[in-house]
Order: structure tokens, then C-alpha cells, then sequence
């Protein structure tokens, strides 16, 4: 084979995972050349696990090269500024370049984990070199759109307009909605197993305006109460309970909804865990107090688990 330096080109052929037959490709060189391939698609929305194979094979049946290449998706935890923290799927993909002499079988083999996600994604190339060929030289790759080149830019447009950061936010954010609605349905089921779905749907959307929403990574969330909101918040909570509440008994509820709100003010209190069982303490008492109602252990267990998930880094409320 001629050296890399004074060898000359042929047109490249391209290939992808319909070239593959049960995960394996295999042709005879015309021509001294080169396999150039990639393993892993890029993307930040799929599993997988995988490797690909490139090794020569001469007339005789020995083995005169062997190469692979692993691509996978490495899942990343990012703290997203308020709850535990969301994953994210990091394309890692692997390439090799193969040199193959003339004559010899070039062979591909791919090998995935089902149980991981779907197969890594493939693309090769053959080089030839012009100086040893035999016959007309490949199709042009540019003949076979390249699967692999349109993933990346539209990756590359994700990573750039701020998609996926955007993603992240959303998916912070259904969790926080989640979890709030999860505590409305065990508060309404401690106060009042008779409460309407309506009732306990407009307790979650007065809840959700304060509980803070989801905020990327070193920003500041937003823990203001307004006034009006908690007012609407402690009415709402009065017609899921079926109590009219007096100014006493409303002092209580903010006491404790503040007392909640406090907990999620700076990082240091979110972190407190002798803050955030005093705070949930106090709210949890409250609430027996205006609703003259003392809580079963049960009840007690499943409310403290269910604010836990709210306030704080959250990472206790899966205890």
C-alpha cells in the first residue's frame, strides 16, 4: 500500500445501517484503501449502548486487522435549581479509520444492548486509492445523504437556540407540578375524603402560583408570595376542607405557608434539614389547628413526605 502522503483518492461510497444485514457488512477490496466509520448517533433524546467491529480478513482466512469503536449515551444529572435534578442523554459516539489492503474482506460487525435503548446509529466509508484500483471507482458519497450530518445539525440548532436548556426547564417544572399535586390530594384526603375533584383542582392551582417554578442552574428562584394569592390560596383550602376559617385561623394557614416558603428562600435553608422539619412541623400543626383535626401517624408520614418533595433540594422526599 502506498503511504498516506503519496497516495491519491478515489471517490468515496457511502454507507449506513441499511447497508447492514443482521448487524454486519462485509466486501472484497478492489483496491488498496481505507473504512472509515462512526458508531452513535447525535442526539440528546435516545438511549443506546453499542459497538462496532472493523477487521480484514486475507485469502488465506487469517485475520490481518482488527479495530472498534463504542458509542453510547452517557446519562447526565443536572441540578435544575430547585428539585434533585433532571437527566439528560450526552451523545458519545466512536470512530475508526481502517486501512485495508487489496484483495482482503473488510468486514463491519455491530453489537447493541437491547435492554439499553435501540442500536447506535452507523456510518462508514470506503477510500479507495487510485494508484491500486481495479475497475471504475465508487459511488460518490454525496449519492447518499448522510443521516448521521443532519442529526448533528440539528443538535447543533438545539444547543445553540437553547432548546435543550429549555427542555430541562420543562421537565424541572413537570415535576414540580407533580409533586404539588400529589400533596393536594393527600392534604384533601387527611381534611376531607369527600372533597369534589373541582375543589382539589382549584387547591393545586392556587398551590402552583407559590410554589416557586422551575429556574436554571446558579439563577435565583422566584419565592415571592403575593398577598392576594395566599388570601385565594387559604379560601380554596377552607372550601376543600369545609371550613370557613376566621382571621385567627388564617393568621395560622399564612404562618405555616410561610413557613414553607422559607425553606426554599437560599440555598443554605433548602439544605437545613432542622429548618425544614421545624417549618414542616409548624405547618403540619397549624393545619391541625384550624381544622380542630389531629392527624393520624399515617397522615402525618404521608403529608411531611409530600412537602418534603416541594420544599428543601428534595432530595429526602423519596425517603
Amino acid at each position: 500500500m502506498n503511504t498516506i502522503v503519496n497516495s491519491t483518492f478515489g471517490t468515496r461510497t457511502a454507507y449506513n445501517q441499511s447497508n447492514l444485514t443482521d448487524g454486519n457488512f462485509s466486501q472484497v477490496a478492489s483496491s488498496d484503501g481505507f473504512v472509515m466509520a462512526t458508531v452513535g448517533q447525535p442526539t440528546f433524546s435516545t438511549n443506546y449502548l453499542g459497538t462496532l467491529e472493523g477487521f480484514t480478513v486475507d485469502s488465506s482466512g487469517s485475520n490481518t486487522s482488527f479495530v472498534y469503536a463504542t458509542g453510547l449515551a452517557y446519562s447526565y444529572n443536572v441540578p435544575n435549581g430547585k428539585k434533585g435534578a433532571t437527566t439528560i442523554l450526552i451523545p458519545m459516539p466512536g470512530s475508526f479509520t481502517m486501512p485495508v489492503r487489496r484483495g482482503e474482506t473488510w468486514n463491519l460487525r455491530l453489537t447493541w444492548n437491547p435492554e439499553i435503548g435501540v442500536a447506535p446509529q452507523v456510518e462508514f466509508y470506503w477510500i479507495p486509492d487510485l494508484n491500486t484500483a481495479q475497475g471504475q471507482p465508487g459511488a460518490p458519497a454525496s449519492q447518499q445523504a448522510s443521516i448521521m450530518k443532519q442529526a448533528m445539525n440539528t443538535l447543533r440548532d438545539e444547543l445553540q437556540s437553547g432548546k435543550v436548556q429549555g427542555s430541562m426547564l420543562l421537565s424541572a417544572q413537570q415535576a414540580i407540578d407533580s409533586r404539588v399535586h400529589d400533596l393536594a390530594h393527600i392534604l384533601g384526603d387527611s381534611v376531607s375524603h369527600g372533597s369534589s375533584e373541582q375543589d382539589r383542582q382549584q387547591f393545586v392551582g392556587r398551590l402552583q402560583k407559590i410554589v416557586c417554578s422551575a429556574a436554571p442552574q446558579g439563577q435565583k428562584t422566584d419565592n415571592t408570595v403575593d398577598p392576594q394569592v395566599l388570601q385565594e390560596l387559604i379560601a380554596s383550602f377552607g372550601k376543600l376542607s369545609g371550613h370557613t376559617f376566621n382571621t385567627q385561623q388564617s393568621g395560622l394557614i399564612e404562618a405555616g405557608v410561610r413557613a414553607l416558603v422559607q425553606i426554599n428562600d437560599n440555598d443554605a435553608n433548602r439544605r437545613d434539614l432542622s429548618l425544614i422539619n421545624r417549618n414542616i412541623g409548624l405547618f403540619i400543626d397549624n393545619m391541625q389547628q384550624v381544622l380542630d383535626k389531629q392527624f393520624s401517624n399515617n397522615e402525618r408520614r404521608l403529608l411531611t413526605r409530600a412537602l418534603v418533595r416541594i420544599v428543601g433540594d428534595g432530595t429526602r422526599g423519596d425517603l
